[in-house]
């Protein structure tokens, strides 16, 4: 299908018993999933969704353009580690157990958009395994008008590790975050 045609396309990733995974190798050249204006992204994993895990490993970017308001939509039954989103739509973050080491910004585009965020156990920023002493953080901004929701069915935060800035939760009102001139 094209959208030239009235149809939408949809960039979708189900791993229904395992995880995806979306780990690079290079600090240079993260891998970035990009949807185009009038498309969707989903990644729906049973398992775990993984940006990155370790030591040398580049933290994934999930870029979504246009000012659609089809959330992007990112669920796993157990785990949301280490990623980065950019995205000019809603967002819906939902993971079974933990969501560590995770950034977004997004955006909601009119007063009826939720975009939301669910942890049934934790969210949180935690030291790598492979490099305790790098500084990690969970940031979440959103722009626009309507909701932001942030629930953790156990513990919310901390949002930064070793006493550095940085981590936060912020809703910064009806203002685009440029996410579709970042991305071109």
């Amino acid at each position: 299908m094209n959208s030239s045609s009235g149809n939408a396309l949809r960039l979708a990733a189900t791993a229904l018993t395992g995880d995806i995974d979306i780990t690079t190798y290079s600090f240079d050249k993260p891998p970035t999933l990009y949807a185009s204006p009038s498309n969707s992204l989903s990644l729906i994993a049973g398992g775990s969704v993984v940006g990155h895990a370790g030591l040398g490993q580049g933290i994934a970017q999930l870029v979504m353009s246009g000012r659609n308001d089809t959330p992007v939509l990112i669920v796993a039954g157990e785990d949301i580690i280490y990623g980065n989103i950019r995205t000019s739509s809603p967002i819906r973050l939902w993971a079974a157990r933990d969501i560590v080491d995770f950034s977004f910004v997004a955006q909601n585009n009119s007063d009826d958009d939720i975009s939301s965020v669910y942890a049934g156990r934790d969210i949180i920023a935690k030291p790598l395994p492979d490099n305790p002493s790098q500084s990690q953080a969970v940031s979440f901004r959103l722009y626009g008008p309507g909701n932001l929701v942030v629930e953790a069915g156990r513990n919310l935060g901390p949002f930064h590790t070793y006493g550095q800035n940085g981590g936060d939760i912020t809703a910064l009102g009806n203002a685009p975050n440029g996410a579709s001139a970042a991305i071109g």
